[in-house]
Formats: structure tokens, sequence, C-alpha cells
């Protein structure tokens, strides 16, 4: 909403400094008394700061945000956009009183929702494959964690996938072809494992298992809205009778 009040600032401007606007205004005093809100709201500078500073802050957020509600399964790219938004908060023009603030806020909900599987997804994702994460110590505890549990009890299984790892990034096999490099962008993570992961298959099971969980409880949400149309408390307290000559019905409808 705020992005387009900043797109549309200079019509606003036009229209509260209107002489027919001013006219409209002196119809009726309580359409005056909110009318001078706001028109000293859209003609004040410090508010499209404002606006400004709000909309910069926020869409890296809201984009996090609309990846993780997708249909796509996507743990593997939270840990990256997260760090991002740290960083653009940090890079960023607001005073160092409100960077303290956002980013104390923004770490707090990361250290709240932050697994080793948003770890594991950062160092398997093939969009990062060649990005530093060996050079980052909570990263790749978070992978060798993972590896433990997919397979468990067995040293040897464990060790298998970290030796794989180091082929993975080199861009050995199927890796390294350009049909490989173009679809890591195009395809979701866990598919791209499926397809070019063959070579490596103990890395390649790891990474399937980690990069097809989901991110947040939107798709049930989904199915919840959907069974909402479908069990009601009408519905539920329907007599046999009834459900067949539904039934009955509805046979007749598909046979004509």
């Amino acid at each position: 909403m705020l992005q387009r009040i900043d797109n549309c600032k200079d019509a606003l401007q036009e229209t509260v400094v209107n002489r027919e606007f001013k006219k409209w205004l002196s119809c009726s005093s309580k359409i005056t008394a909110t009318g001078k809100t706001v028109t000293d709201t859209v003609l004040s500078d410090s508010f499209w700061q404002s606006v400004a500073e709000i909309v910069d802050v926020s869409e890296p957020i809201v984009a996090l945000l609309r990846l993780v509600v997708g249909v796509v399964p996507c743990v593997g790219k939270v840990y990256w956009k997260m760090y991002q938004i740290d960083v653009g908060l940090q890079n960023s023009s607001l005073s160092d009183a409100k960077k303290s603030s956002l980013r104390t806020i923004v770490n707090n909900r990361w250290k709240m929702m932050h697994t080793v599987l948003h770890a594991a997804g950062f160092v398997l994702d093939p969009d990062y494959r060649l990005f530093q994460q060996h050079e980052n110590a909570e990263v790749m505890e978070g992978f060798h964690e993972m590896i433990e549990r997919v397979h468990a009890d067995d040293v040897s299984a464990q060790v298998r996938p970290v030796q794989q790892h180091s082929d993975y990034r080199g861009g050995h096999g199927l890796f390294g072809r350009p049909l490989a490099i173009a679809a890591a962008k195009e395809m979701p993570p866990y598919r791209w494992w499926i397809s070019f992961g063959a070579h490596f298959p103990d890395l390649q099971k790891v990474a399937v298992r980690v990069l097809s969980q989901v991110s947040s409880a939107s798709s049930c949400e989904r199915n919840w809205s959907t069974f909402e149309f479908i069990h009601t408390k009408k519905k539920n307290r329907m007599k046999c009778s009834e459900v067949y000559l539904i039934i009955a019905v509805c046979n007749f409808l598909h046979i004509l």
C-alpha cells in the first residue's frame, strides 16, 4: 500500500493543491478538518521520507514471506534471505537508533525460527553452490548434523555424503554441465537433486530429504480453507436419507 502511495506521490500532491479540491473541502466543517490533515500530510517531506524508508526496509521481508508461503519448498533459501535482510538494514539510510531497533527484531525472530534444517538447506541449495558456506562454522555444523540424522547409527554412511559434497562444490559429474547450472535457477531445489544427483546417491538422499521440507504451514491453511467449504455444521448433521438423496441427484446430473 505504501509503495503504491509513493508511486502516486506527484498526483496526490497536485490533488491537494487543486482549486476544486479546496472548494470541496469547504462544504463541511468535518470534511475541512480531515482534509487539512490529509493536505498537511501529503505535502510533508518527513512523511514521504518515512514512506520511502518503510518501503525500502519492508521489501526484502515481504519478499521472503511471499517465498515461504508459496507452494514450492524453499527451506534452502531462508538462511541467505535472512542474512540479506540484516545486511540491508545495516546499509540502509535509517538512523543508527532505528537500525539497531529493527536489527534486534529481525535477529530475535531468526533466533526463534532458526534450525539446522535451514543451515543444511543453504549448503545443499544448488542456487548457492559456489557460495563460501564452508567458512561458516554454524552452517557446516547444521549440515553435518542433518547428515547424522539421515544416516543415523552408520558412521561410514555419514562419511560418504561429506566426501561427495566436495565433488558437488567442485562441479564434478553432472553438476558442472551448463544444463545443470541453468536449471538450478529454474527448478525447485529438491527436484534438481533428483534430476542431477545420481552420481552421488548418498548426498542426493540427504539433499532431497532436506530440500523437500516446507518452510511454513501455509499449505495446511489452504487445505483447511478448502475443507471448510466441504465440512460444515449443517452438512455434518445431515441424515442418511438426505445424503443418499444428494448422491442420487449428483449421479442423475452426471448421467445428463
